[in-house]
């Protein structure tokens, strides 16, 4: 079996093994794995950001209000993930990548 990539989280590394197990062996769904589980983190380090931060900002000059850029990011990489784990067939319900 090939190992999850390095700096992948607890929970993605968790769906790694289960779905490379499970039926990921040709060397493009591999990758698209990998590049799925990368938006996946990079989606949950844009929300642990935001959890600290408000979701909206003031300009000072003019008074508009702008929502927070990581709102957007987050919802690209979540959108990404989905399209991507939509493309293979993910399946799973656990934070900790375990299946149905």
């Amino acid at each position: 079996m090939t190992s999850p990539p390095e700096g992948l989280s607890a929970r993605s590394r968790a769906i790694w093994t289960a779905e490379v197990k499970a039926r990921s062996r040709s060397a493009g769904r591999l990758a698209l794995l990998e590049e799925c589980l990368r938006a996946l983190d990079q989606a949950d380090r844009f929300r642990g950001l935001l959890a600290t931060q408000e979701l909206t900002t003031t300009t000072t000059t003019t008074g508009s209000v702008h929502l927070n850029p990581l709102v957007k990011a987050e919802k690209e990489a979540r959108s990404a993930f989905a399209q991507m784990a939509k493309t293979l067939s993910l399946e799973w319900c656990g934070d900790d990548g375990s299946s149905a």
